[in-house]
């Protein structure tokens, strides 16, 4: 894994142009740096080994990607001899812009020969598309189109390999390829930054950190000058790994966790000149972790203490300063000396089982219970299915309906009411108890089960004699059905007449109406009301 010292958002990119003339060899390496760190004057300064000076008549300065950076540049050298290439030369031209340019054509930086005999080898804009093109045409050998503008600073490198390729890389990850020309001699244009040497398409956007090499990088070191903005390709400082996240995190009160773990924003392995300590601040009982409790994973420290932490205890995590080091550099992290860096307190588990809040619908003891009603409990904390089952015992007839509680005939509502709604309507003028398996429900998450409902005291009812058997209320409006809104659903048909609005809502002019099946509304005279 490689760390990056900066993080930067992609965006959109307009214009870059770089050109170089031919007709002298240059000594492989960086030719050119431009960091624009001056923040004032009209010349930027060259800390290459070439010194070469680009100066603008009237530069903006602003804050850069590492320290300042220019507006629309219009910057030129007085001499360009040192970044003259020709035939077959490999280059490569990195820097950061940031612009809001989605369209047309502009120079970034570079030798352009527009009007004396074509580009010579240039990163530019064209029609929108920054493009690589070091054969002398007007025809890109890579092209690389963004989506849209952006507003944020923005990475770009072209390297041109002879033989092989040319390559654009956009925030360190390559996104276009294309053909590699060669380049042709020209030595009489200037070279430029942000406007062509005939002083026109001018860049319209910000620039930083201009760097021009005469060999063709490689994916690494594309990624690396990404991730290390203002510096030359190996002149970054070394630096020691950092700490991105705890597991826990600090100052967190936390279930009690089987590991610990700490994610650095580089590879990182042990040294055993150090140690990790876990410290238990409440009895000061410290435990030094010994290999087989560490786990070093590319970025990834795992810690898995033995004997496991406690309950309810405070602990803090402390970390020699040489005991953990980078992989790639060798380089210490500073440490966790003291018990503020690295602490949680871990908790006590939750062992109370979930209980009940009366009053049950229906009621305990409630007598008259429609047969289509449902059946519903009320828990005092979040629930869950177990696996367990419920019973209704009609105690009437000595007949138990089991009903399995992951059944769609139980289900919860509101996270803390248990509903029970039978497929089947209950009978009519029976009594009914229902019973709760010890395993049915449990709270969420702990898990701890509700003691269930084992007895045919605790929740227990009477369904009703008579009641209603048959409601239609003619709100339909059309068709040649009537619902029946009563438990018994009995639709009723007929085959004239028509709808017309009613007392409430819809009525029917001369009904003719019949049931398919009136079983459920026979009475007989003298035995029952009605």
């Amino acid at each position: 894994m490689t760390r990056q010292l900066w993080n930067v958002w992609r965006v959109t990119v307009a214009t870059l142009v770089f050109m170089c003339l031919g007709g002298m060899t240059v000594n492989a390496g960086l030719i050119g740096h431009w960091k624009f760190d001056e923040g004032s004057g009209t010349t930027a300064a060259d800390s290459s080994t070439n010194a070469n000076t680009a100066t603008d008549a009237a530069p903006s300065w602003i804050a850069g990607v590492s320290g300042s950076a220019v507006d629309d540049p219009r910057f030129k050298l007085a001499d360009s001899s040192d970044l003259y290439l020709d035939g077959s030369v490999p280059f490569t031209i990195s820097l950061w812009a940031r612009t809001d340019l989605s369209a047309g054509g502009g120079a970034f930086v570079g030798f352009e020969g527009y009007g004396s005999g074509g580009d010579i080898y240039a990163f530019k804009m064209s029609s929108g598309k920054p493009q690589l093109t070091p054969s002398g045409t007007t025809t890109p050998d890579t092209l690389y189109n963004y989506s849209s503008a952006g507003a944020n600073w923005v990475h770009i490198v072209g390297v041109h390999e002879p033989g092989v390729n040319s390559r654009i890389y956009v925030d360190g990850a390559q996104v276009a390829s294309g053909g590699a020309g060669s380049i042709p001699t020209r030595t009489t244009i200037e070279f430029t930054m942000g406007i062509y040497w005939t002083d026109n398409y001018g860049y319209t956007g910000e620039m930083d950190d201009v760097q021009v090499y005469d060999v063709a990088l490689s994916a690494a070191d594309v990624l690396e000058l990404y991730e290390n903005p203002g510096y030359a390709l190996g002149d970054a400082p070394e630096v020691p790994p950092v700490v991105v996240s705890v597991d826990p995190a600090d100052n967190a009160t936390v279930p009690t966790p089987a590991s610990l773990t700490i994610t650095f924003d580089d590879d990182i392995t042990n040294d055993v000149a150090g140690s990790i300590t876990l410290t238990n601040l409440s009895t000061g009982a410290t435990d030094v972790m010994d290999a087989s409790e560490l786990a070093f994973v590319d970025d990834v420290l795992t810690i898995t203490p033995d004997p496991v932490l406690a309950n309810g205890t405070p602990y803090a995590v402390l970390i020699d300063t040489n005991a953990i080091k980078s992989v790639d550099n060798g380089l210490h992290f500073a440490g966790y000396t003291t018990a503020t860096n690295w602490n949680f307190t871990t908790t006590n588990p939750d062992s109370t089982k979930p209980g009940l809040v009366p009053p049950f619908y229906p009621a305990d003891g409630a007598t008259g219970v429609s047969v289509g009603a449902s059946l519903v409990a009320v828990f005092d904390e979040p629930i869950a299915k177990g696996t367990g089952n419920i019973v209704i015992t009609n105690l009437t007839d000595g007949v138990a309906t089991i009903i399995a509680v992951t059944d769609a005939q139980v289900t919860i509502d509101s996270t803390t009411n248990l509903i029970i709604n039978p497929t089947a309507n209950l009978l009519k003028s029976k009594s009914y108890a229902v019973l709760i398996a010890a395993d049915a429900i449990k709270d969420d998450p702990a898990g701890n089960f509700f003691v269930g409902i084992t007895d045919t005291n605790t929740w227990n009812f009477a369904t009703r004699d008579r009641g209603l058997i048959g409601h239609w209320t003619f709100d339909e409006g059309s068709g040649t059905t009537a619902a029946d809104s009563s438990i018994n659903s009995n639709t009723a048909t007929t085959a004239s007449g028509s709808w017309i609005a009613g007392k409430a809502g819809q009525a029917f002019d001369d009904p003719r109406f019949t049931l398919a099946d009136s079983s459920e509304l026979y009475t007989e005279v003298g035995a029952a009301p009605f």
